[in-house]
């Protein structure tokens, strides 16, 4: 896949997210740090329902947890999280076809085609 694909484009930028997530994250202290590994799945599940229902802005608790899992060198509940998150790539979709018209949103709209068709 080329670099500038809209693939590529989105995971670049989903990953500067992450990173400046967490690093906000540690800034404020890991305050997630002591819970137990089932309370930060259940909070980061939480979350997700959170986000499903108002897509914009996402969570920052979802963010939190996010990154704590990620310090801790572990992966997102996904699987409890399937209908949140199958609405929240639908609910981007309306946003990003609620957008004017350009390059970019051709792009994301794309990745996010695709996106949809690897969630089911």
């Amino acid at each position: 896949m080329p670099h500038h694909s809209p693939g590529n484009w989105i995971k670049t930028e989903a990953r500067h997210a992450e990173v400046q997530a967490r690093r906000c994250y540690v800034q404020r202290g890991r305050p997630l740090q002591a819970e137990s590994d089932e309370r930060l799945d259940a909070l980061w599940v939480a979350g997700m329902r959170a986000w499903a229902t108002a897509i914009h802005p996402r969570p920052l608790a979802l963010d939190d947890a996010e990154a704590e899992l990620s310090l801790r060198g572990r992966k997102p509940p996904e699987g409890q999280a399937a209908p949140e998150l199958a609405a929240i790539i639908e609910g981007l979709g309306r946003s990003l076809e609620a957008m004017p018209g350009g390059k970019v949103r051709s792009m994301v709209a794309e990745a996010m085609a695709g996106a949809r068709g690897a969630a089911h």
